[in-house]
This record gives structure tokens, sequence and C-alpha cells, in this order.
């Protein structure tokens, strides 16, 4: 099951920059990340907004019909984080029995 996954800042429609750069935003600015989802199948799963440990730091259920879907997230800009940071989207499915997950990465500098 082909599941399609684009994660960033969404600069302009279906258009997502991966590298983003911290110059621009100040400790307790929240930096919105998307999560551009496409798929030829519809399909309930979870989407989750995952840290560089692997720890699950937010998530969402989702029901996708079939086509593209886009999740938000926001990441509180704290002032002890040492950049770069990298963040992945994992998208998670079951169908019949089998499970299927798609990543993107996005590294705030």
């Amino acid at each position: 099951m082909p599941i399609s996954v684009i994660f960033g800042i969404e600069l302009k429609e279906s258009v997502m920059e991966q590298n983003i750069s911290m110059s621009s935003y100040s400790v307790g600015d929240q930096v919105p990340l998307t999560c551009l989802i496409t798929s030829c199948r519809s399909w309930n799963g979870t989407v989750e907004l995952v840290d560089s440990s692997g720890s699950v730091i937010q998530f969402k259920t989702v029901n996708l019909l079939e086509g593209s879907l886009s999740i938000s997230f926001k990441v509180l800009v704290g002032g002890s984080e040492e950049y770069p940071v990298e963040y992945s989207c994992r998208v998670k499915t079951s169908l019949r029995g089998e499970t299927f997950s798609a990543l993107s990465n996005v590294t705030l500098s």
C-alpha cells in the first residue's frame, strides 16, 4: 500500500521546506510543522510526531480517504535545545493484518 509522506514547514500549497533555520524563532515560539500524506487507498491510522530519540511526543488518529491529507503539529522552542534537532513524522496503519509505515524527517538548525 503506497503511502507518501512529506514533512516540514509548508511554504505554499504542497511545497515543503525540510531544513528549517531557527534564526527567525525565539524561545517560546511555536514552529508549525506539517505532515502531507498521500495515499492511493482509504485507511485509518495514526500520524506521529517523533523526536530524535524515537519517542512519540504528539500523535493524531486519522481517517484518510483516497487522496491527500495535511496534518499540523506545533513544536515549542525551548531555551535548552542544542541545534540541529531532528523530528520525524511517522504514519502507521494496518490493512488486512499487515502494518504499513512511512516516515519523513525535518531538521531544525
